[in-house]
């Protein structure tokens, strides 16, 4: 136990321990929260990782992170819960950085689904430039029906009609048995 924490983080059955003050120093979040509830100790904190929680609360403390491709999504989620504007900023600036033609839709989906409308932007232009190389990609099979839907049926996308019927084929045929059915409806957009 550490020493005068006055609050702990129940995560994943484990416990990690901290100061109210030095919480709510760096969030907003923590400030309002501890401001208006003075008698919360204990926090449940769902749907993270410990080790990923465990890492925010060190930036939390040191101002420091180290962001990975495999938890900046996490960590963005984490930034904008809490409020943590620099935090925010450094996930964006990784994602910014380590855009390609492998990463794109997923970093475009963050970007949407955290509001960052310049970062969006910017994948959306980079998708466009490298259009003939991103939908030979994994990544495109893996879109849901809507999403697979509203990429081809978008018309700012640049696709000719054979590159969206071949993409619409091997979207198919990655997995036949929960798709065949949309195949027709899909074909309208073509």
């Amino acid at each position: 136990k550490a020493k005068f924490c006055d609050v702990i983080f129940h995560v994943e059955g484990k416990d990690l321990y901290a100061h109210r003050n030095v919480l709510a120093a760096f969030s907003p979040y923590f400030d309002a929260t501890f401001k208006f509830v003075k008698m919360i100790d204990h926090v449940n904190i769902n749907n993270c990782r410990y080790e990923l929680f465990h890492q925010f609360l060190d930036y939390i403390y040191t101002g420091t992170v180290t962001i990975q491709k495999t938890t900046v999504a996490e960590m963005m989620k984490l930034a904008n819960q809490f409020m943590l504007s620099k935090l925010k900023s450094y996930c964006e600036e990784f994602l910014e950085r380590n855009l390609s033609i492998y990463n794109c839709y997923h970093t475009k989906a963050i970007a949407d689904d955290n509001s960052l409308t310049t970062l969006s932007k910017m994948v959306e232009c980079f998708i466009f430039a490298h259009i003939n190389d991103v939908i030979e990609q994994h990544e495109i099979l893996e879109f849901t029906d809507h999403r697979i839907e509203s990429f081809i049926g978008n018309k700012t996308v640049p696709l000719t009609e054979e590159m969206k019927l071949g993409l619409l084929v091997r979207w198919v045929k990655h997995d036949m048995t929960t798709r065949h059915m949309r195949m027709f409806s899909l074909l309208r957009h073509i």
